[in-house]
């Protein structure tokens, strides 16, 4: 039997993909009901970051390395020359600078800009671990 105040971790994830939703820690006496879940979800036992795991088969998983390397980390700010990033997986999607969203199919991004600056890449295709590039425009 267990005791009211032990403290419980559950995680929820998604069913699917095994992306990692929300974790959760509660005792008997909090009410918390880890059967009250979204719809194509499941529940495990125990909590892990999500930027770093995943559930597969049933099982936290550490989430693999992203495998896309940019060509170079500068270019010019003329609209001509591009930066090329490579072996990005299918359907990964790419931020740039926190508000235009792209998605790559073909395995590889190209990126060419007027605006100078530094310019944010945000690489996400689950499970693997998010990957971020800056390449500065001049």
């Amino acid at each position: 039997m267990s005791d009211a105040t032990e403290t419980r971790h559950k995680t929820v994830y998604d069913s699917t993909t095994g992306e990692i939703i929300f974790s959760m820690t509660y005792t008997a006496t909090d009410n918390a009901d880890p059967s009250d879940i979204p719809p194509g979800s499941a529940v495990i036992d125990g909590v892990k970051n999500p930027a770093e795991w995943y559930v597969n088969g049933g099982v936290f998983t550490k989430r693999p390395d992203f495998p896309t390397f940019a060509d170079k980390d500068t270019i010019l700010a003329d609209g001509l020359d591009v930066v090329r990033f490579d072996n990005v997986p299918s359907n990964t999607e790419v931020l740039v600078n926190n508000d235009q969203l792209y998605k790559v199919t073909d395995g590889v991004f190209e990126y060419s800009t007027g605006n100078p600056g530094l310019h944010r890449f945000l690489f996400k295709a689950h499970p693997a671990v998010d990957q971020e590039f800056f390449i500065n425009a001049s």
